[in-house]
């Protein structure tokens, strides 16, 4: 889910290296694209709390994660 997609803190850890494409105001939230270097879109709600992805410049390079907690995986 959108909300639950977020900035990695730090250069450590697992995190997927993608570049903002795009933003969009959504009343209280931002909503970020992001395109990995494979070419695949990952979409981030950002709250207004989250002053760190507010001012990121479209064109940044970034690193994204999820909460572990979060995960669902699913049976193929």
């Amino acid at each position: 889910r959108p909300e639950h997609l977020c900035l990695a803190e730090g250069a450590a850890g697992p995190a997927l290296p993608a570049r903002l494409e795009d933003r969009t105001f959504l009343g209280p939230v931002q909503r970020l694209t992001f395109a990995a270097a494979d070419g695949t879109r990952y979409v981030a709600d950002a709250p207004p709390s989250d002053t760190r992805a507010h001012d990121l410049p479209v064109g940044a390079e970034v690193r994204l994660t999820v909460d572990p907690a979060r995960l669902v995986l699913l049976r193929e």
